[in-house]
């Protein structure tokens, strides 16, 4: 199947962002495993400095499943 000329080059950028996301989000990956395995690093269920809603949303969605 040919595409038109405007579809192959939407296709083609989106491949190329698609591609830049997927490279960003391993380097941010790559970068939480080591942060995790420093002795600065205090384990939990969540982190508390960047985790807040969600901590939040599962303390509500904890609250409405037992009542």
């Amino acid at each position: 199947m040919v595409l038109p000329q405007d579809d192959q080059a939407f296709i083609e950028n989106s491949l190329k962002d698609s591609e830049k996301v997927q490279m960003e989000d391993i380097k941010l990956c790559e970068a939480v495993q080591r942060g995790l395995e420093s002795p600065a690093y205090c384990s939990g269920r969540y982190a508390p400095s960047v985790e807040k809603a969600m901590h939040h949303f599962h303390c509500l969605l904890y609250e409405n499943l037992i009542n």
